[in-house]
């Protein structure tokens, strides 16, 4: 795929991605405990968006160019890849807990929340520039995460 369509598609899935925090985020500032299903709702929702997100950023940007790409760019793919796993790893991990346990603690479960929601913007944020640099399209190195 070219570089400038496979950061079209990141941006979609990164919008999407933005879209579902942004009312996860109006929730949990104007919300309450009586909100808990919606934000379960949401939960599942970014679940499922950053899911596909991942998935199509290692199928088809990060794992052809570790297969196929010049060592430099072999080794910021390796570095990325970590890095998402990490990230989907830790969201994973939040959405089980908060599951299970359910959102009886507002006073807890919010700011816990909201800190998620930022360290994801700010990672996506980063992701963007380091893909449109390690794919060539340094004119795309505006980060997609702050450009919605």
């Amino acid at each position: 795929m070219e570089a400038r369509g496979a950061l079209e598609l990141l941006a979609e899935h990164q919008r999407k991605i933005l879209g579902i925090m942004e009312g996860a985020e109006q929730i949990l500032l104007h919300g309450s405990a009586s909100d808990s299903y919606s934000m379960s709702q949401k939960r599942w929702e970014l679940l499922r968006a950053m899911t596909s997100y991942q998935y199509y950023k290692h199928a088809e940007v990060l794992d052809p160019m570790i297969a196929r790409g010049m060592p430099d760019q072999i080794k910021a793919a390796k570095e990325l890849k970590a890095r998402c796993i990490k990230l989907g790893d830790e969201f994973r991990a939040y959405v089980a807990r908060w599951t299970q346990s359910g959102v009886c603690d507002w006073a807890t479960y919010k700011p816990e929340a909201l800190n998620l929601i930022k360290m994801i913007r700010l990672h996506m944020a980063r992701e963007a520039r380091a893909m449109a640099m390690l794919m060539g399209e340094s004119s795309y190195a505006r980060p997609m995460a702050l450009a919605v």
